[in-house]
């Protein structure tokens, strides 16, 4: 045979070149090469031709960017060198063409200047872009690639003919200068970059195919192969996914929608902000769609060629063809698979991004306190996360309608009419499933509805525990939660039924289509007594109905996604059209207009939000004459506190004059925060108007805002945590003055403690005094103060109100003015005005206080103070604070420990499968391998069947039948096992085990976790559990049972494929070990990474008042910008980590299949047509198997991440019950009352001591205050009662009983609370007053008479009313929680400044019901208003958490020294 080719050779002629072909004659060179035209005209002058069109079109782009390299270029010099060399070689290629025109064909002269053109292009091209692009030139290395590759069958050809050996050799020689070139302009320039470019992540960076093969993660898994990751070895994410970038673009998208909204306006929005990232998918899907679609034929001619005998002169060439065509075909579908993904997958990242900061600019102009918290969190958590997870199936929509037309035609031409069948079987699917979408979309949102509910009722719980666990409700609480959790569980039934619906109709075209369509043939040819289905026909239409059926199957799956997504969407449109806040306040100077304040950073930042598109239209310019001294002028105002509520203010009329203080008092629900809310611009006005001279604006609301972070970033501003930022002396003025020096010297880091989540490890006091003095350093002109001092001891209020409000306090330096509500009538003298507002909500009284206490009213019937004259304070000594480095945040020793995410240990997966039932998982297995079986030996029989030669037809074709059949019910099984038993069981479990383990966290795991990061657990990682964590493991194990069923099909290809079986699974061991080692770091970093995200946003949510009045929306933009950049790192990386391994498996798979290829061709007698059929045939789906393999291993490794994440909660934290709480104290307990504290030690932990050596008896029925300056330790005393805070000597005893021995639970629920912060759930009247449901509607009805509640409760509608649809004020939530006391049976009391927030009038009509419905009770009261206390039987005295008075209060008066008469004089 090589003698033959060897004169095929020979007899070639120069014509025989000189035709199009594009095959040459089977007389020349073996009828095994293409014409030397044809590789002139089509793959040399084709290339070069649009090289050079795309060139100008390139270099005018580059042009107009800046220079980005230093002036070093002894890189750009080797460039040159190299491409003067491939010139020079062009040249005399194109010369030695055009002397010698009897050899050339009439595209040798043409293609030869158009290469030499090319080579010429590259001088400019190449100077450009190594100046200004930071990358390599893609165009050039993509030109030099395809170019190098298509030269290679001239080079060939040339070689081949003997009379042009002269020019072979230099066309060798340009193409060696070719690879020069690649390999100089392929490689990074970091050295030359300049700032910031030099900095930019190795992605941003490389080249062409160093992206498409990720060989620039090569060094994140050496990182990850030696030790642990932490986000600061991530890699800052490249500059097209900056959050920022895709934020405002995101924003502006949005700002220009049509209005009024259509249903898909965000969908469309979204798409037209990422139009050119989506549309960048396009070119590599339809390469993916060619290659996949040239299978079929290379299955047609490889059966053709195994099936014939070995006589055929051609078969040499033929085998060789066909292998390199396998090799073309495999490799092809590995690149372009991974560039599709990729290019999807950064779509998904960048939309994620883009949703996030649209999401968190809407949060900043929502109106405080209308939308529920949680909806915000679950839009930005499991809403997004669903529209990602559900975005690939989207955008397959369109590629997978391309590959079922064309496989529809493929298969016309195959078996002619009857291949109409498979697209009746897929338009009928896809009825049923587009019906069913409709159902989607609702049910999807009944179940985030549910999720929302439960997210709600556990983000009230954390972020009040500790006045939950006073009130004994974390039980009630716990119980109530999973009772949501279950019907959360069965609202996801609906769902998930429709899932197995969608999904078996999804499936069926797969199933049935190839058994009705040879079933029909096989009649068709029975009535016609044509031919019965051949064994190369059966198997080549097996192919293309595979690949007709596999995008069919996709689509239609993707419909109910598509419809759940849509339904995400819709419900993050309907938060963004929510109507937003607007600032309804009139300018009555001009100039103010242009205001600004300048931010902590040194930027300039609009008081108005105007970093925010929309927020907020212009104010309005008010001429207000006459009132040119007003600061603030209210005209016959009238406002609602909520939408839904009535009007709590009405017909107010007041003038605020400019830089003056005005008290605003009154009784308890009068309306006062309401109207300093609309004064704030915060409140819609009902009617009037209201004017304002400045937006220079400082804010104090009733609750302390406190982020975790540290005290001084609290005070001075969210970018503030750059000291050359702060104006160090006024700082330290606004300590001294806020009384705050000598409290930061005793905490343990100064100024730079963190205080906890909403300021956990902050007294009342200290929360209120830095709210306060964030109020003061911000130099305000109007200064908006909400009853600030509540919590203040009479001492330290009178300190803090003389240095700010007294004649020389920083207010009147600063001539702010000044709005204070409060009910302490002793500093109504420092006041220029006076306003009281009734119980009407009306102006009751205004005026100086001189003229109110002569008139009849409110002021003359309050109790004034002992000392109401104008002293001073006296100034306190200058002392220096403790100021430390701000704490890093590093990976925590928590973290460290969580092994799993580096070493896969072996315990989460065993942790997660104990709470699986095991008869399901054994059911579950059964029906997977019984559906795989039914899945793949149906090809065996086919076989069998066309080999019978239309024998035993009736025997086959039921037998073919009844396993489709077998096949479809037992994917509906698997399908069943694991969505509707499996998932449900193991979700409430893994809820249970969570919510107990928060629950029962001690107080310190509060203080210093954010209870973002736990209710991360609750949203983020439960979602996980819920919708990835089961479908994931089910895809898992089906796609481990179906490869290895492939993989005994392809070997049975031939009988040495057996052979490199083991090596594959030896390669593709390795291969997850080194992936794993990293991807598991990377999918906890993710999990982690997204907390700070979402506590960020709860504390802005929390303070959104706040921001706005001190202009902080840019600081707070940029800090979640920060933190999402930060948690869009691993995220992202964990996608290229997943299209590097799918590229390795692919790559993998074409190995595989060149093999078979090769040794079905050139191993004689080893494989038969149906064999290599068959392998080649599975090999077809096999990538697709492993495909699904890996991305529902990546999406299992992610969940179990979740599981890692909850095992690692409850083994590192400790519950606060102690082995030797377990005793059961009598149902009666306690039945006298009698408290004895016994040389009682206690504290937060190791470094923060509370209480020491405090000793004293309680005795029944005695009525016991406790005060104290401001963090003296008196909070501290009742949550030691309350077991709260840790015992670490002496003991408490009630009754007798060591509270040491009791679980903690049961002491709470036996003792009576009343809580400094009031606790309202997030439902009825009802279930707040009595969480229990122990009390019938009467007595809870009385409860709130007695308070006097009902006839404002009843007005709007009863027990049935939710409390947050129409909130009760601060004072009256006070009162509410007292009448939720009364409801209980307890002997003891205990009320934690339980009347903080009331006025005089309230307070008392609190201590008579209290006296009159608690009589014979022991009532232990916290307070700082010692007249709340004077009436007590004994009174505890703390300083600095000693005990340093006990005694009844006239004894303690009458002492001299007394610490009690200091605090009562004030």
């Amino acid at each position: 045979m090589a003698s033959n080719n060897a004169l095929n050779i020979q007899s070639c002629t120069v014509q025989d070149d000189d035709v199009f072909g594009p095959v040459v004659a089977s007389s020349c060179r073996g009828g095994f090469d293409f014409t030397l035209l044809f590789e002139q005209a089509i793959l040399s002058c084709g290339p070069s031709a649009l090289f050079l069109l795309i060139v100008p079109l390139r270099i005018i782009w580059l042009y107009g960017r800046p220079i980005v390299t230093s002036q070093r270029h002894r890189a750009l010099l080797k460039k040159t060198a190299a491409i003067t060399l491939l010139a020079a070689a062009q040249l005399t290629l194109l010369i030695l063409w055009a002397t010698k025109p009897a050899l050339r064909t009439p595209a040798s002269v043409p293609s030869a200047a158009l290469s030499f053109l090319c080579a010429l292009a590259m001088y400019p091209l190449s100077y450009l872009e190594h100046t200004r692009a930071v990358r390599p030139s893609t165009v050039l290395e993509v030109y030099l690639i395809f170019t190098l590759l298509l030269n290679i069958p001239q080079a060939r050809t040339l070689f081949l003919r003997s009379d042009v050996n002269s020019i072979a050799a230099l066309y060798v020689v340009a193409m060696a200068a070719m690879v020069l070139v690649w390999w100089l302009e392929s490689r990074k320039k970091t050295a030359d970059l300049k700032e910031p470019y030099k900095g930019y992540p190795p992605e941003a960076i490389s080249g062409v195919w160093n992206r498409t093969l990720f060989l620039w993660l090569n060094s994140l898994f050496l990182k990850g192969f030696k030790r642990l990751l932490s986000l600061d070895d991530l890699w800052e994410n490249p500059p097209n996914l900056s959050s920022e970038k895709l934020r405002d673009e995101m924003q502006i998208t949005w700002d220009r929608r049509r209005t009024p909204e259509r249903r898909y306006e965000l969908i469309w929005a979204c798409a037209k902000c990422l139009r050119w990232s989506l549309l960048s998918v396009v070119p590599a899907r339809l390469c993916l769609i060619g290659f996949n679609y040239a299978q079929p034929f290379l299955i047609t001619r490889m059966i053709d060629l195994v099936s014939n005998p070995q006589k055929s002169e051609t078969y040499y060439s033929d085998s060789l063809g066909l292998i390199a065509a396998a090799a073309l075909i495999y490799v092809g579908v590995a690149l372009s698979t991974v560039r599709y993904m990729h290019a999807l997958y950064r779509s998904i990242t960048m939309l994620r991004g883009g949703l996030v900061g649209l999401i968190f600019n809407k949060t900043l102009i929502l109106r405080d306190g209308v939308y529920d918290e949680s909806a915000a969190v679950t839009h930005m958590s499991t809403d997004i996360d669903r529209i990602a997870t559900s975005m690939q199936s989207m955008n397959e929509v369109w590629s997978r309608l391309v590959e079922v037309a064309i496989g529809v035609w493929l298969l016309s031409i195959q078996l002619g009419a009857v291949s109409v069948i498979p697209i009746l079987v897929v338009l009928l699917c896809a009825g049923i499933n587009t019906y069913a979408s409709k159902f989607a979309s609702e049910k999807q949102k009944i179940w985030s509805g549910k999720i929302q509910t439960r997210i709600a009722s556990t983000a009230s719980m954390l972020g009040a525990m500790k006045s939950v666990k006073m009130m004994g409700l974390a039980g009630l609480l716990s119980k109530s939660i999973q009772r949501q959790r279950a019907e959360e569980m069965k609202s996801a039934d609906g769902y998930r039924w429709l899932v197995v619906l969608t999904n078996m109709t999804g499936y069926t075209p797969q199933i049935f289509a190839p058994v009705l369509t040879f079933v029909a043939y096989e009649i068709k040819a029975r009535v016609r007594g044509s031919d019965s289905l051949s064994t190369n026909q059966a198997i080549t239409s097996l192919a293309t109905i595979t690949l007709l059926t596999t995008p069919a199957s996709t689509f239609l799956t993707a419909i109910p996604e598509t419809g759940a997504a849509i339904g995400c969407f819709e419900r993050i449109q309907k938060f963004l059209v929510a109507p937003s806040w607007e600032d309804y306040r009139r300018h009555n100077r001009q100039e103010e207009n242009s205001f600004k304040r300048p931010s902590r950073s040194g930027a300039t930042e609009s008081v108005e939000l105007q970093s925010i598109r929309n927020a907020n239209r212009e104010l309005a310019p008010h001429s207000a004459s006459g009132a040119d001294e007003a600061a603030i002028v209210v005209r016959e105002v009238t406002v609602k506190p909520s939408p839904s509520a009535d009007a709590a203010i009405r017909d107010i009329d007041i003038q605020f004059k400019l830089g003056s203080t005005t008290i605003i008092t009154g009784p308890v629900g009068s309306g006062k925060t309401t109207l300093m809310r609309a004064v704030l611009g915060e409140l819609p006005l009902e009617r009037g108007e209201i004017s304002v001279s400045s937006l220079d604006t400082s804010y104090c609301g009733q609750t302390p805002w406190i982020l975790n972070t540290t005290i001084r970033q609290n005070i001075c501003g969210l970018s503030s945590s750059v000291s050359s930022n702060i104006d160090e002396a006024w700082y330290n003025s606004v300590l001294q003055a806020c009384a705050l020096d000598q409290d930061l010297q005793q905490l343990p880091d100064g100024d730079l403690t963190i205080p906890g989540s909403r300021g956990m490890t902050l007294s009342g006091g200290q929360k209120q005094r830095v709210a306060l003095a964030r109020a003061v350093y911000a130099k305000p002109r109007i200064v908006l103060l909400d009853d600030v001092i509540s919590a203040l001891d009479n001492k330290t209020e009178k300190v803090v109100v003389d240095r700010l409000m007294g004649p020389d306090g920083l207010f009147r330096k600063l001539n702010s003015t000044v709005l204070l509500i409060t009910h302490s009538s002793r500093h109504f003298h420092l006041a220029d005005h006076i306003v009281v507002l009734g119980a009407d909500g009306k102006v009751a009284q205004q005026g100086n206080f001189d003229q109110l206490r002569e008139q009849e009213g409110y002021i003359s019937n309050l109790v004034l103070g002992a000392d109401q004259t104008r002293s001073e304070a006296k100034p306190a000594e200058k002392s220096g604070l403790k100021k430390k480095k701000p704490p890093i945040k590093t990976v925590t020793a928590t973290d460290v420990s969580d092994l799993t995410r580096k070493t896969g240990d072996i315990a989460v997966y065993r942790y997660y499968f104990k709470s699986i039932s095991p008869i399901g998982t054994f059911c579950f297995l059964a029906s997977t391998a019984l559906f795989v079986f039914t899945q793949f030996f149906p090809q065996i029989w086919l076989v069998w069947w066309t080999e019978a030669n239309g024998h035993e037809t009736a025997k086959f074709m039921s037998v073919y039948i009844i396993l489709a059949v077998a096949s479809w019910i037992f994917r509906a099984g698997t399908l069943w096992w694991i969505l509707l038993w499996i998932s449900p069981r193991s979700s409430i479990k893994l809820h249970q085990i969570l919510l107990n383990t928060a629950v029962k966290a001690p107080q310190s795991f509060y203080a210093k976790t954010d209870t973002g990061v736990t209710l991360n657990r609750f949203s983020q990682d439960i979602g996980l559990i819920d919708r990835i964590l089961p479908l994931a493991c089910g895809r898992v194990v089906l796609a481990v049972f179906m490869i290895f069923a492939q993989t005994a099909l392809i070997a049975q290809g031939s009988s040495y494929m057996a052979i490199a079986i083991p090596f594959v699974v030896v390669a593709f061991y390795g291969l997850q070990k080194v992936y794993l080692l990293t991807s598991r770091q990377l999918r906890f970093l993710d999990l982690e990474a997204r907390s700070p995200v979402y506590t960020h946003f709860l504390e802005c949510l929390e303070g959104l008042s706040t921001i706005r009045a001190f202009g902080w929306a840019n600081d707070a933009q940029m800090m979640e910008i920060d933190r999402l950049d930060r948690s869009q790192r691993p995220y992202y990386l964990l996608y290229c980590l997943q299209r590097w391994l799918s590229l390795v498996l692919d790559l993998m798979v074409a190995a595989v299949g060149i093999v078979v290829v090769a040794l079905a061709t050139r191993v004689p007698g080893q494989s038969s047509g149906a064999a290599i059929g068959i392998a080649l045939n599975n090999i077809l789906g096999f990538n697709q198997s492993l495909r699904v393999l890996v991305e529902s291993w990546t999406q299992l490794e992610t969940s179990l991440g979740a599981i890692a994440r909850l095992r690692n909660f409850e083994l590192t934290t400790p519950p606060e019950d102690k082995p030797e709480e377990r005793e059961t104290p009598p149902a009666a307990w306690p039945d006298k009352g009698r408290i004895d504290f016994k040389d009682l030690t206690a504290s937060y932990g190791p470094s923060a001591p509370a209480l020491q050596n405090i000793s004293m008896t309680i005795m029944p029925g005695q009525k016991v205050g406790i005060c104290g300056r401001t963090g003296s330790g008196k909070s501290s005393l009742l949550l030691s009662l309350f077991r709260l805070i840790e015992i670490t000597g002496g003991k408490i005893e009630i009754d007798g009983l060591d509270l040491a021995t009791l679980p903690r639970e049961t002491v709470r629920t036996r003792l009576t609370a009343i809580p400094q912060d009031p606790f309202v759930l997030s439902s009825s009247v009802r279930e707040n007053a009595d969480p229990s449901g122990s009390s019938k509607d009467e007595a809870i009805i009385e409860s709130l008479k007695k308070v006097q509640l009902w006839s404002i409760i009843e007005s709007r509608g009863g027990l049935d009313a939710q409390m947050k649809a129409q909130p009760l004020s601060h004072g009256q939530q006070q009162l509410f929680c007292l009448a939720r006391a009364m409801l209980r049976e307890s002997k003891i009391l205990v009320l934690d400044e339980a009347t903080s927030n009331m006025d005089a009038e309230t307070d008392t009509l609190m201590q008579r019901i209290i006296r009159k419905e608690f009589s014979g009770h022991t009532i232990v009261t916290v307070a700082h208003r010692l007249n709340t206390i004077e009436d007590s039987d004994v009174v505890a005295v703390l300083d600095g958490g000693r005990l340093a008075e006990f005694g009844s209060p006239v004894e303690l008066l009458a002492r001299k020294e007394s610490l009690f008469k200091q605090l009562h004089s004030g």
